[in-house]
């Protein structure tokens, strides 16, 4: 599907923290024509060294394009992955009313900014979409739709807006309670399958628990306000951060490892 050209190009937000190589990788790949906000946070006792060279990699990213069009926040404390986001997320909140979200990890196809310029563009007003997914799996639906609404808000390279940002930091505090979530209004005329209801309670109980990561609250947020996140059929997306200095994805998922080149 080709997303016609826009001429206001939507910022970006890059999450680093201790994978200098990973960032370094990212950056060389990024466009040079829009707002790019890099996101440090802060070290630890074990990656002090870590951190560092992040942080040297991004400030001569920034020396490299003097342009001012390349800000940087280096934390000097560490939030962790949602507090991190949370942080980030309010920065560029402060100056923008939308953005596309790339954690280090994260690489991507030609087509995958036109296509959130475009959709950020184009669903701006949408009283339905929460979230512009990157990464998809939808291939193997029958059909010619190019594009679907989708339940699940993927953080795997997205966009969002400040409408959808001012929502979640209004929702409840957790903990929240799983089976309301999953007997939410935007449920209603479907039925969950048992699967999709145990893997869910098990995210929100561990997320309860004090898991650390942003993706499940904000899937909750875009649920309890009956919000869809907005998918191409084809990923534009995909996650290479499958190391031991992952805080999550230490193994490629199976869906990952069958996509095509």
């Amino acid at each position: 599907m080709a997303y016609s050209v826009r001429s206001t190009k939507s910022p970006v937000l890059v999450l680093a923290y201790r994978r200098s190589d990973l960032l370094a990788e990212l950056l060389t790949c990024l466009p040079q024509d829009r707002r790019i906000y890099i996101h440090i946070d802060g070290a630890t006792n074990n990656t002090m060294f870590d951190v560092q060279e992040t942080v040297r990699v991004a400030y001569e990213y920034k020396l490299r394009y003097p342009s001012g069009l390349i800000n940087l926040l280096h934390q000097d404390r560490n939030f962790g992955n949602l507090g991190s986001f949370k942080t980030a997320m309010e920065w560029v909140f402060s100056e923008e009313e939308e953005l596309i979200l790339l954690e280090d990890d994260i690489r991507f196809t030609n087509s995958f900014f036109p296509y959130m310029d475009w959709s950020l563009s184009k669903f701006k007003e949408s009283s339905r979409i929460f979230h512009v997914n990157g990464l998809s799996f939808l291939d193997v639906i029958p059909g010619r739709h190019r594009l679907f609404e989708s339940y699940s808000c993927k953080p795997w390279g997205f966009g969002t807006w400040k409408r959808s940002w001012k929502l979640y930091k209004q929702s409840p505090p957790i903990p929240i309670n799983p089976e309301s979530v999953l007997s939410a209004p935007i449920f209603d005329n479907v039925e969950l399958t048992e699967s999709f209801r145990r893997k869910w309670v098990d995210r929100f109980s561990r997320l309860n628990d004090g898991t650390d990561t942003y993706d499940l609250s904000w899937n909750y947020t875009a649920w309890i306000n009956s919000l869809y996140a907005l998918s191409p059929r084809r990923t534009y997306t995909t996650n290479i951060g499958f190391d031991s200095r992952s805080l999550h994805t230490k193994h490629k998922p199976k869906a990952l490892r069958n996509l095509k080149k």
